[in-house]
């Protein structure tokens, strides 16, 4: 009995051993054969945030490594050549000369989250130059900014980091500014950035190479579902939204696009199709506030990103949401974020939202 039972160990042993191989041979098998690696580049400007770029690039190395050949080429830039600061104070050095980076078909401008985005002259110039010679040009978090100033995001679809959108439609008129996590449009991609830069990244090597393969690399990551494009950032709502109730979920949407004025809440409940005692019961129950309360937190979070991220002066921030008097908008203000509106001019990047 013995010598049976280690034999049939032994046999489990050794059949453990070929399971990887023979799962890793099928899924070779689902890998279309790739003349040239496809080339994809990354634009690191100063300060860029760490977590996206990672997010971004660590997929297209993991590519590489679980089909055991070159599928992506991977190029790393700087304006300088030289190293580039993260925003955590990690350096990144490039892998290449900036005048190579017109040979990537594929490039993605890397931002970070300073309270002023700043585009060089000679970074317009670059990207200008980049969509003439034919190359799908992209952007992580803040460096939709470089690209709309560059005028490569006019009549398109585009994203970023929701605390930036409301700053970023003000300044871009021209571009259809959306929540979802990443758009695609045309020959631009644009990211809101930090985990959704792998779901980006994962969708074209989805539609690039394969399935088989986009789902082995979230896999690997311990990613799970490998969220689409049109999946909305989740921001503001203090509970999942699932769990809120139809009719609240429309009054809030509602209040989102009319956030620069203040709501009449008995025209909401009546676009909703409660009355007003129901609609602010259906809120304290689910959001602990009344509808009122949460417009004007709504009013007060878009007050905050134009004064962190824009250069308005304060009173014709508090007019463009509403507000009357500066005095009634910075009362307001204070009791919300703890400091008054022009404690929030000049910030730290990683001041968190409340």
């Amino acid at each position: 009995m013995t010598c049976q039972f280690g034999t049939t160990i032994s046999q489990f042993e050794t059949f453990l051993q070929i399971v990887p191989l023979l799962l890793c041979a099928l899924f070779m098998f689902s890998i279309p054969q790739i003349d040239q690696p496809i080339r994809v580049a990354f634009l690191l400007v100063p300060g860029f945030s760490l977590v996206p770029f990672v997010a971004a690039s660590e997929p297209l190395r993991m590519a590489n490594r679980l089909t055991g050949r070159p599928v992506f080429e991977i190029g790393f830039f700087s304006q300088t050549d030289g190293p580039v600061l993260a925003g955590n104070g990690m350096q990144v050095v490039p892998n290449g000369p900036i005048e190579s980076l017109s040979t990537y078909p594929n490039v993605f401008v890397t931002g970070g989250f300073e309270p002023r985005i700043v585009t060089s002259k000679p970074l317009l110039t670059l990207l200008k130059d980049l969509a003439k010679y034919g190359s799908m040009v992209g952007a992580i978090g803040t460096g939709s900014f470089h690209l709309a100033r560059a005028k490569l995001l006019d009549g398109m679809r585009a994203t970023v980091h929701w605390e930036y959108a409301t700053s970023f439609a003000e300044e871009f008129s021209k571009v259809d500014v959306t929540r979802s996590l990443y758009e695609i449009a045309s020959n631009r991609m644009t990211c809101s950035g930090g985990i959704a830069a792998m779901d980006m990244m994962t969708h074209l090597i989805s539609k690039q190479v394969s399935d088989a393969l986009a789902t082995a690399i979230a896999d690997t990551f311990v990613h799970g579902r490998v969220r689409q494009p049109q999946a909305l950032q989740q921001v503001l709502l203090p509970v999942v939204a699932s769990r809120i109730p139809v009719v609240v979920n429309a009054a809030i949407n509602l209040m989102q696009r009319q956030s620069d004025n203040r709501v009449s809440i008995e025209n909401l409940a009546l676009e909703v199709g409660v009355s007003r005692r129901h609609l602010n019961r259906l809120f304290k129950q689910y959001l602990n506030q009344t509808p009122l309360a949460f417009a004007n937190g709504l009013r007060l979070e878009r007050a905050r990103s134009l004064i962190i991220h824009g250069d308005r002066e304060l009173n014709e921030v508090a007019n463009s949401v509403g507000f009357d008097t500066q005095s009634a908008f910075s009362r307001a203000y204070r009791k919300k974020f703890g400091k008054p509106p022009s404690g929030s001019r000049h910030v730290l990047t990683d001041e968190p939202s409340q």
